[in-house]
C-alpha cells in the first residue's frame, strides 16, 4: 500500500475537527514539525496542518524592520531623523480573504514615556516614509523572541491604512513559513556541528538570509 493511501485511510479514521485538535496540541507537535514534516505527508495533512498552523503558530510571528539612521558598516548617515528603538515591529493581523497573504499591521504608535511618536506623524513629517521601510533590513521571529529571528529578504507589499493609522504588509504567509524554518534548520545545524568542533568553512552552511518574490 503506497504512503498516499495510508494516510487517507489515517485521516478516515478521525473526523477532521479530531485531527485539527490533535495537530493544534502545541505541547506535542510544534510548528516547524508541523510544517516541515506533517504537511509533507500528503494532501489530506497538507490542508489539515496549514489550517492548523493558521490558528496556532502563524499569529506568533511578527516582522520587525530595522531602521538605524546610520549605515551599521560605514556610519554613513542614511536618514536625518531617528525612529525610536531604531525598529518597527509589525505583529501578524490576519490572513487575507485570499488566503494567500497574512497582514502585518505595525501599532499606530512607537516608543516609550517620553519618547512615544505616532506612526502617522513619523510618515507625514517624512521621518518614515514608505521608502525607509522598503529599504530596511526586514528580521522575522516568532513568539516575542526577537533574538531568534532570521533575516528574510521578503517581499515589501506595503501600503498605508488610514483607518487604522498603521502601515499594513501584506506576506505569503507560506512561503515565509516555509524560507523561516528551513533557515533555522540549517542555523541549527551549523551551530551542532561547531559545538562539536567540526570545521564548518562552506557557506551554505549557514543561511539566515533569503529573498522571494
Amino acid at each position: 500500500m503506497s504512503g498516499t493511501c495510508k494516510s487517507r485511510d489515517m485521516t478516515a479514521v478521525l473526523p477532521v475537527e479530531l485531527w485539527l485538535n490533535v495537530l493544534e496540541q502545541t505541547s506535542i507537535i510544534d510548528g516547524q514539525h508541523l510544517w516541515t514534516v506533517v504537511r509533507r505527508v500528503s494532501q489530506v495533512f497538507k490542508h489539515l496542518a496549514e489550517k492548523s498552523f493558521i490558528s496556532t503558530h502563524l499569529p506568533g510571528f511578527a516582522i520587525s524592520l530595522s531602521l538605524p539612521r546610520r549605515d551599521p558598516s560605514s556610519s554613513a548617515l542614511l536618514w536625518p531623523s531617528a525612529i525610536p528603538q531604531a525598529q518597527l515591529v509589525l505583529p501578524f493581523d490576519r490572513v487575507a480573504l485570499n488566503h494567500t497573504y497574512a497582514l502585518f499591521v505595525s501599532p499606530d504608535s512607537i516608543g516609550k514615556d517620553a519618547e512615544v511618536k505616532s506612526v502617522e506623524d513619523l510618515r507625514l513629517s517624512n521621518v518614515l516614509p514608505r521608502e525607509r521601510l522598503l529599504e530596511a533590513p526586514a528580521w522575522v521571529f516568532v513568539n516575542k523572541n526577537q533574538m531568534t529571528g532570521l533575516h528574510l529578504d521578503v517581499r515589501k507589499r506595503l501600503a498605508w491604512d488610514d483607518e487604522r493609522r498603521s502601515w499594513v504588509w501584506e506576506v505569503n504567509w507560506k512561503m515565509m513559513a516555509s524560507w523561516f524554518y528551513r533557515a533555522r534548520t540549517q542555523v541549527q545545524g551549523r551551530r551542532e556541528r561547531l559545538q562539536q568542533g567540526e570545521d564548518d568553512n562552506s557557506s551554505d552552511l549557514l543561511v539566515s538570509y533569503y529573498r522571494w518574490n
